[in-house]
């Protein structure tokens, strides 16, 4: 006696059924930028990510990425200054606005 395969569905799972492309398309044009906050040490050519954001039309969520500290500001270069506030006694540092493409 052979074993049978396992049956598998060939459809893929990452497809909107067919009632709700609408709303897969709606939830992609809304969706926020996705930026993050780097500091970068050129003296060394050292660096680290601090922060992860979303901008979305009327503001940008970001959070730190040790946990500790999250905001809310009217954009992301105004969150960019925060974090540059936070980093001022850090000596040599330049802090970056980088925009990430999915």
């Amino acid at each position: 006696m052979q074993a049978h395969p396992p049956t598998t569905d060939p459809t893929p799972t990452n497809l909107p059924a067919p009632q709700s492309w609408w709303l897969a398309t709606l939830a992609a044009e809304d969706a926020p930028q996705l930026f993050a906050i780097a500091h970068e040490y050129p003296e060394t050519q050292e660096g680290w990510v601090a922060a992860y954001g979303m901008a979305f039309e009327d503001r940008a969520e970001v959070a730190s990425t040790d946990g500790d500290f999250r905001t809310c500001s009217a954009s992301p270069e105004s969150a960019l200054t925060t974090f540059t506030r936070l980093a001022q006694d850090e000596k040599g540092v330049k802090l970056h606005l980088i925009w990430l493409t999915t």
